[in-house]
């Protein structure tokens, strides 16, 4: 299994309105990165019903009629589309995938396909919560399998 990091931040702008009708609906978020080989992921966590609803790709259609009944059902789970990000030149393409955090067990689950980089894998990762630091971007959760020294 590869080793990753996927780090949550509270969405401060969550609930707030980007548009006539539109509202943000991201309650975490994320990062996910993979070092062998290098990769960066933007993961934005939301409940089932947005999730659903921001389903663009033949790809993300087949995973929500996959998944439609468990994103309904469970208020507790925060869905994600994947989306590559390139630090150098702040790119962002969506991949085939999605994640999904269970805020009652605190468990992440990451299901990557991104052929392009050669990176499919699946990661099942038990989140930890993080102590703040006053004036610094620090995440709220941190789920890992490697060491981040």
């Amino acid at each position: 299994m590869r080793p990753i990091a996927i780090r949550l931040f509270e969405n401060n702008k969550y609930g707030t309105t980007y548009g006539k009708g539109l509202r943000r609906s991201a309650v975490y978020n994320a990062t996910a990165e993979i070092t062998q080989p290098y990769a960066k992921y933007l993961l934005d966590f939301e409940p089932g019903a947005a999730w659903l609803n921001h389903a663009r790709t033949d790809e993300q259609l087949a995973i929500c009629r996959r998944l439609v009944e468990q994103a309904q059902a469970n208020d507790s789970v925060l869905w994600s589309w994947i989306k590559w990000y390139d630090k150098t030149t702040g790119e962002k393409e969506l991949v085939a995938g999605f994640a999904a955090y269970d805020m009652d067990s605190e468990e992440i689950a990451l299901d990557l396909d991104d052929g392009k980089r050669a990176l499919t894998d699946q990661w099942f990762l038990p989140a930890r919560r993080c102590t703040g630091r006053a004036g610094k971007n620090s995440p709220v959760l941190l789920a890992t399998n490697c060491d981040l020294a």
